[in-house]
């Protein structure tokens, strides 16, 4: 096999490659974990109850992983350029998603606006659902389903083809001062 086709099928399975090594790292560690959140949702909520421990974990790990999303989203949306229409598209809209929730997550305050509102309350969980292993939060009236953003991002990010991906990163920089 020579070097092209082993540089193709690199590109192949892992396609983010071809805009940034590290973005790909990024989506694989947030791919991962997400499926453990899934995983620790699945296994501490039972019908009308729930393990308070794995519970928590689920919650840290979800902010930790809604702030992880957040930035290769954003990163990846400055670099418009990079990515075909369609995938733009795709990413602007998900990046609208994951903001509901990432302002209130990161500052503890509001999205928007030259006025600093803060959050009077914890961005807590506004209902829990054990028949469909998940949580909610509400923030100004938008309810954001763990379970929804995390297969939202698999959605997104997991059917990213190679010819989605029109180049390199720092073409996104050409230009600049």
């Amino acid at each position: 096999m020579d070097e092209r086709n082993t540089i193709a099928e690199m590109l192949d399975r892992s396609p983010l490659i071809g805009f940034s090594v590290y973005t790909q790292f990024q989506f694989r560690t947030l791919s991962a974990v997400g499926r453990e959140i899934l995983d620790l949702l699945d296994s501490s909520m039972a019908e009308g109850s729930a393990d308070a421990q794995a519970f928590n974990r689920a919650y840290g790990m979800f902010w930790l992983w809604l702030l992880g999303a957040y930035e290769i989203t954003r990163t990846m949306c400055q670099a418009k350029p990079c990515f075909t229409a369609e995938l733009s598209t795709k990413l602007i809209a998900f990046k609208k998603r994951l903001s509901a929730l990432r302002m209130p997550f990161a500052k503890q305050e509001y999205e928007g606006g030259k006025t600093r509102i803060p959050i009077r309350t914890e961005a807590s969980i506004c209902s829990v659902d054990t028949m469909g292993k998940d949580f909610k939060f509400e923030i100004n009236g938008t309810v954001v389903s763990v379970r929804d953003l995390i297969s939202a991002f698999e959605s997104v990010f997991g059917n990213i083809k190679r010819e989605d991906v029109l180049s390199d990163h720092r073409d996104s920089y050409r230009g600049a001062s």
